[in-house]
């Protein structure tokens, strides 16, 4: 996962899957690099009901990502 946000970047290695991870806020440019499903959330905690899914290779800018989830 690589995330971007301004100057801020992040970027997790192999994400565990059913952990949640914190995200970098409103307009969030975010990769998908793993082979697995992710879960966007615009909360810190990964608790928000909105189902956002990033497949495997998508990219998104502009995504609000207070936290994700890796599926799988």
């Amino acid at each position: 996962m690589i995330m971007e946000n301004g100057s801020n970047f992040q970027q997790v290695r192999d994400p565990q899957g059913g952990q949640c991870y914190p995200g970098l806020g409103a307009d969030t440019a975010i990769a998908n690099r793993t082979g697995g499903t992710i879960l966007l959330f615009p909360d810190g905690n990964c608790q928000t009901r909105i189902l956002n899914p990033l497949g495997p290779g998508e990219f998104r800018s502009d995504e609000n990502v207070g936290s994700f989830l890796a599926l799988d």
